[in-house]
């Protein structure tokens, strides 16, 4: 005989497999036992119930809200259940476009709730996960994943190649440097090479952006350990409020580590050091940097 808390389960991860797919870039979608949580930067938190009852759902809800108050968080998490036959907006949404009618709910109700941000996202999905939410600043996150099974990357691939791209452009055509091995554009920004480091910096430098958005918008970065990557990490997840502003701190960093002529990113390596230390998180890999980059390739 299958337990009810069993079948509820097993529904929620169906469901939030499917949630993650139909919601896209900018999401994060989890099942919490007997519901789905959805995150967003900007259109804030939801609970999602496998079935029709919006009182399970309502209760879905107030245990999302206590989890974000718990760790200082507060924001009023939306309520959603899903129904087959029963349709009754905003509330109970249909099964066969459950994703389309909670996107279109959170969003029209985004313009009269709470604020949301990133940093905040970042501590409800890392008190649902049970992974370590480091702050950076000027309202960033870095999410550290450890001894947990990996999530599912949240990375948009254009986004990475924008990024490549901008990377590129503040080259202007040139190399750049790190300990002594030349890297080029596509190496800066890989999330198993350089990007770490990259967007860690960056965040300690944006003071353009900051300016520009009269201080709104951040940027969530998902680091997982990874014995395969040149400095012991590799970005997993890159949530962003607003895209120009990841490429601006990027360009400006780029730019600033011109030394001599050529461009540097020791400072920048140096600088992911010191986070790493900072936050009591394994640095020996960036100790041996110099090797692991001339034997990559």
């Amino acid at each position: 005989m299958v337990s009810a808390t069993a079948v509820a389960v097993e529904g929620t991860a169906e469901m939030a497999a499917a949630l993650a797919v139909g919601l896209g870039d900018g999401f994060v979608v989890r099942p919490a036992g007997r519901y789905v949580a959805v995150a967003h930067p900007a259109l804030g938190l939801a609970a999602v119930v496998p079935s029709d009852d919006e009182t399970q759902a309502m209760a879905a809800a107030a245990e999302l809200t206590a989890l974000a108050a718990s760790v200082g968080v507060t924001y009023p998490s939306m309520h959603f259940a899903v129904s087959a036959t029963v349709v009754r907006p905003p509330w109970v949404v249909r099964a066969a476009s459950m994703d389309v009618d909670i996107l279109s709910a959170m969003a029209k109700a985004s313009a009269t709730r709470p604020p949301f941000d990133a940093p905040s996202m970042a501590k409800v999905v890392a008190a649902l996960s049970q992974q370590p939410v480091l702050d950076l600043p000027n309202g960033n996150a870095a999410l550290v994943t450890a001894g947990l099974p990996a999530a599912p990357a949240q990375i948009n691939p254009s986004l990475l190649r924008m990024i490549e791209k901008c990377v590129e452009r503040s080259l202007g055509g040139q190399g750049a440097w790190v300990y002594g091995v030349e890297v080029d554009a596509s190496d800066i920004a890989g999330t198993g090479f350089m990007l770490p480091a990259l967007l860690i910096a960056a965040a300690e430098k944006w003071t353009i952006p900051v300016v520009a958005s009269k201080g709104q918008g951040g940027f969530l970065v998902r680091l997982s350990p990874d014995s395969n990557a040149i400095l012991g990490y590799r970005v997993s997840g890159l949530e962003v409020s607003s895209p120009l502003l990841v490429f601006l701190p990027i360009v400006n960093l780029i730019r600033r580590s011109r030394v001599g002529g050529e461009f540097s990113l020791d400072g920048t390596v140096e600088v992911f050091a010191r986070f790493l230390r900072a936050n009591d998180l394994d640095s020996g890999a960036i100790a041996d940097v110099d090797v692991r980059v001339a034997t990559s390739g």
